[in-house]
């Protein structure tokens, strides 16, 4: 994994921390090993979040 898609993965859970997106995605997005795929994840928590 290349160091920009380390950082980026860095930033993204830790956005996905603040915004308080479920912990299976926080789980998934430690695991993610290509830029697309934490691109995906971030939409999906986005989607999927439940705002109440």
């Amino acid at each position: 994994m290349s160091e920009s898609v380390k950082n980026y993965k860095k930033e993204a859970i830790s956005i996905a921390r603040d915004f308080h997106y479920s912990t299976s995605i926080l789980a998934r997005l430690n695991n993610a090993t290509t830029e697309g795929e934490i691109c995906r994840l971030m939409i999906e928590g986005r989607h999927t979040k439940r705002y109440y």
